[in-house]
């Protein structure tokens, strides 16, 4: 379980070679996942340039996470998603860069299922949760770090994206009382969430069905982020990525009316 060090601290992975597309000529390293989506998605989420030629997409919602630990010397590095386990006492932080405008929720869940809502802030509950394309919001935002404490267990962070506000995640009711919720209204919250999340994924396949210049990038040991999009979905080994770049995840619809929204769950385990 984990609480803010001011009261109330983590990050995963992943970022690699892409197959270059462009016109001219590319130099070596200059094509990475992250530049491929970084160019190819605007701000309203439209996919354009390397990226439609790649994945055939008219929308995409994308963004990339870490989980910052802090060492013993006071840094920070970003935690690799091939051995997400911590030890009590451990802080950390988690940072999410939006590929376009986007509305991000985060909550995080403990071992016994309890959700709270980190962003947005229990204290600012009016703030609207916006993060604008390149932009990166840290959390905690205020300079503290969450702490892993006890009890051990596997707990959850959950990010939520989308191009529309999403209200009924974080209901104003939520805000009200929030250390005196009776657990009746906490199961109410997180069936009504829970709603929310499964509409945007159910849509999602979770086998692999791959284009041919898709097939082409994966039969050439090419390593790509995690893609769920409608009728692709994959993710490289923990061993192919640079752990130090942080994790991609995007959804992306063929039908240009289509912006789809993202679900995210980070797990962490303590011992």
């Amino acid at each position: 379980m984990f609480e803010n060090t001011k009261k109330w601290a983590a990050a995963l992975v992943l970022t690699v070679p892409f197959v270059a597309y462009a016109d001219e000529p590319a130099k070596k390293g200059e094509y990475s996942v992250r530049s491929i989506i970084r160019k190819g998605i605007d701000d309203q989420g439209r996919v354009h340039g390397d990226l439609a030629k790649v994945t055939g997409l008219a929308n995409a919602t994308s963004l990339a996470y870490k989980v910052l630990l802090v060492k013993e010397d006071g840094t920070e590095a970003t935690v690799d998603a091939a051995d997400p386990t911590f030890k009590f006492g451990q802080q950390f932080r988690i940072e999410i860069e939006a590929d376009s405008d986007l509305y991000v929720y985060v909550f995080h869940e403990g071992p016994n299922g309890t959700r709270t809502i980190l962003m947005p802030d229990v204290v600012d509950n009016n703030r609207i949760p916006m993060v604008r394309r390149g932009q990166k919001k840290v959390l905690p935002d205020d300079g503290t770090y969450f702490e892993f404490v006890p009890p051990a267990g596997v707990e959850k962070l959950l990010v939520y994206a989308s191009p529309e506000r999403r209200d009924q995640l974080t209901p104003k009711d939520a805000f009200e009382n929030v250390e005196e919720m009776d657990k009746k209204k906490m199961i109410e919250l997180k069936n009504q969430q829970d709603k929310v999340i499964s509409e945007a994924t159910k849509n999602q396949p979770k086998e692999v069905a791959t284009s041919p210049d898709i097939q082409k990038v994966v039969q050439s040991n090419e390593a790509l982020p995690e893609f769920r999009l409608r009728g692709m979905r994959w993710q490289p080994e923990a061993a192919e990525t640079n752990a130090a770049e942080g994790q991609t995840v995007m959804v992306g619809s063929y039908d240009p009316k289509v912006r789809p929204d993202l679900f995210v769950e980070i797990s962490l385990q303590t011992r």
